[in-house]
């Protein structure tokens, strides 16, 4: 039983002598979390899914546990970010289509500044996975630098399309944007977000007797922060345009402003944060 339990990735609980079980050890231990639903072959989790791995992260009990995904060593902070990253590129891809098809400008701006935050969790990523080397401090404040330049080259791009259709704008047709595919979109963000919001509290609380959250992580949390009142702008624009019959040109130019206004100010707390970070990394500060 011991032979086939180090040779089959997953096994039914009930197939499972309570003794083998004790002597897996905690090496074992799945996405889930849980030694009595879940029993893995030792040294990789590649077989569980990510709705266990997301429900880890939300819902287990007890301390931050390390986890090998494909053979790789995962922290809490890579596992939250793997999360992330999963959620964020399915609807980011599906978003920028719908975008275009609805001929939403702010569901559009929405969808590039979520490209940018999918770079954000895969940078993100690498940093974490050089913890320990000596190029780690150097990334955790490299790479939330040029996460933040991007999104809000990105944002003001698509500002001054906004303001451009408004400045010109003749009163619009109400068909132009689809706003169904908005209202869709929107409450898929939502669900997301909250997903991926939880994860981070849960990984935060955790970790709160090892330093604290990073800078790094701090400004990836703030990108989901943003992204769930873009969705709520974006769903505020469906419902005015569905119920109360507002112009759509006009009304998805407004929301795609609005869009990029909570952006770049939800760029202000990161910056600032990620400039204290390196004003303790200047010389004079050491003195």
């Amino acid at each position: 039983l011991k032979h086939r339990l180090h040779t089959t990735a997953v096994l039914p609980p009930s197939t499972v002598d309570a003794m083998a079980v004790g002597d897996l050890g905690e090496s074992s231990v799945g996405f889930c979390g849980d030694r009595k639903s879940c029993v893995v072959a030792p040294g990789c989790a590649c077989d569980a899914n990510m709705q266990s791995l997301a429900r880890a992260l939300i819902l287990k009990d007890g301390s931050d546990s390390t986890r090998v995904i494909c053979g790789f060593s995962c922290s809490g902070n890579m596992q939250v970010l793997i999360l992330t990253l999963a959620l964020f590129g399915t609807v980011t891809s599906a978003q920028t289509v719908g975008a275009i098809v609805a001929h939403s400008e702010a569901m559009l701006a929405d969808s590039c500044a979520m490209w940018v935050d999918c770079m954000t969790y895969m940078l993100n990523i690498l940093v974490e996975a050089c913890e320990g080397s000596r190029f780690h401090s150097g990334f955790r404040i490299a790479i939330p630098a040029v996460s933040l330049a991007t999104l809000i080259y990105a944002t003001v791009s698509v500002l001054q399309t906004a303001i451009g259709t408004l400045s010109g704008s003749d009163g619009g047709d109400d068909d132009d944007v689809n706003p169904y595919i908005v209202l869709g979109f929107s409450f898929w963000c939502m669900t997301f977000d909250f997903v991926a919001i939880s994860a981070f509290v849960r990984n935060h609380r955790n970790s709160k007797n090892k330093g604290g959250l990073p800078i790094n992580m701090l400004v990836a949390c703030a990108h989901i922060a943003a992204d769930f009142w873009r969705s709520v702008t974006t769903l505020t624009e469906s419902i005015l345009i569905m119920v109360f019959n507002f112009d759509g040109t006009n009304t998805d130019a407004w929301s795609c402003v609005v869009v990029s206004c909570i952006i770049l100010l939800g760029t202000s707390f990161p910056i600032w944060e990620w400039l204290k970070t390196v004003s303790t990394l200047l010389p004079s500060h050491e003195k």
